[in-house]
């Protein structure tokens, strides 16, 4: 598929708790659709807490959606991949006007998020809040107002994820 400048214009944000995959899939996603048109960022390119707060969240969340819409002007769509709460996006799109808002909801089993988690090094603690946050997730996107896809990341290699992300991404950029 190729894409074309006019069908621009579109905030695609890629979420998913941790373990999912975001970080490992964004040097390919940034390689393969900077050259289109797209402007993509990894949230926490602003700068990241050892332990990041809800505000913490909230500000960097709002942040990267302002800055999209400022690439808005220049027929260019915006790419965001991070762990951000789609309630943050409802709760500030009741203020702002964002054009269209696709999300890519990347999940994976719980077994598999534990294993990738403690080959992180992550504790015990963590990995139970991490559990929450992706019931968490699974939940809202049963009830949004956004649209959205869903790729299981469980049995997919990262070039395979990054693959599956970026037909997600040409098809709502030529849909739109």
């Amino acid at each position: 598929m190729t894409l074309k400048k006019e069908d621009c214009k579109i905030i695609i944000i890629i979420t998913g708790d941790c373990g999912v995959g975001k970080s490992a899939i964004f040097p390919i996603l940034k390689s393969a659709l900077s050259l289109n048109s797209f402007d993509i960022h990894e949230m926490d390119e602003v700068g990241l807490l050892d332990k990041p707060t809800l505000d913490w969240r909230k500000q960097t969340t709002f942040y990267w959606l302002n800055h999209a819409v400022k690439k808005f002007s220049s027929e260019i769509s915006s790419i965001i991949l991070g762990m951000i709460d789609p309630r943050d996006i409802e709760e500030y799109c009741v203020d702002m006007d964002f054009g269209r808002i696709f999300f890519i909801h990347l999940d994976v089993s719980i077994s598999e998020r534990l294993r990738r988690l403690k080959m992180r090094g992550e504790k015990r603690d963590i990995l139970m809040q991490h559990n929450q946050n992706l019931l968490g997730l699974r939940s809202w996107f049963k009830v949004t107002p956004f649209r959205y896809d869903s790729i299981n990341t469980t049995n997919l290699e990262i070039e395979e994820c990054a693959e599956k992300v970026t037909q997600i991404i040409i098809q709502q950029t030529n849909s739109n």
